[in-house]
């Protein structure tokens, strides 16, 4: 099924919204993705961020998740798509409020980042890179080791992964960033080594 994120729950004194959300589910249940997208897409026109946050949030989660599965058209502007819906649901769903949803679009954001980067190069595929490693940090600040391990060790392991790429790829002259622990690199090599025997030492240690 392409959407993981049911629809029958929201609820708006409008009937017409009603209707459409109902609508929704029913195409999200018979796995129409064109069709779904597509009415999510009209159905945002309908609702505003400020209005119905949480709706509006629900929706764009949605969609990412749609067009993360969808099979038709350029894969690379699909994935993109999907990434700035799971953007636009971050702006309403945090820690704090919304912790399981901040998650759960989290994880997703982090699989269309991994899909994406493996079709890119160059300066696209580093700027992908660093929005992963990015992801797997916020991911890592709510899965742990002792209480979603599964989850934490894939966040490391891409993690790990996309420092290692960009240690390869990335000139040390263009980029400077602060290690998981410790002052400033001198160069952007530097600190994603330092970066990276971090995360497979801690990788090693779950296996030890």
């Amino acid at each position: 099924m392409f959407g993981e994120q049911p629809l029958e729950a929201f609820s708006d004194s409008n009937p017409m919204l009603n209707e459409l959300f109902l609508h929704l589910e029913a195409l999200r249940q018979s796995e129409n993705v064109s069709a779904y997208i597509s009415l999510l897409e009209q159905v945002l026109q309908l609702i505003s961020c400020e209005d119905e946050p949480v709706t509006w949030a629900a929706l764009q989660f949605a969609s990412g998740n749609a067009q993360q599965q969808n099979r038709e058209g350029d894969e690379k502007d699909r994935l993109a798509h999907a990434i700035a819906c799971y953007d636009s649901a971050l702006t309403v769903y945090t820690p704090e409020r919304n912790a399981a949803n901040w998650a759960a679009v989290q994880q997703y954001k982090r699989r269309a980042l991994c899909d994406l980067a493996e079709l890119q190069d160059g300066g696209e595929l580093l700027e992908t890179l660093r929005g992963l490693v990015a992801c797997c940090n916020d991911i890592l600040t709510v899965c742990t080791r002792e209480a979603t391990p599964a989850n934490w060790a894939v966040a490391l392991y891409n993690k790990a992964m996309a420092l290692y790429v960009m240690m390869r790829r990335l000139p040390s002259t263009l980029w400077r960033a602060r290690p998981l622990n410790g002052p400033p690199c001198r160069t952007a090599k530097g600190c994603l080594c330092i970066n990276l025997r971090i995360c497979l030492r801690i990788r090693s240690d779950q296996h030890s």
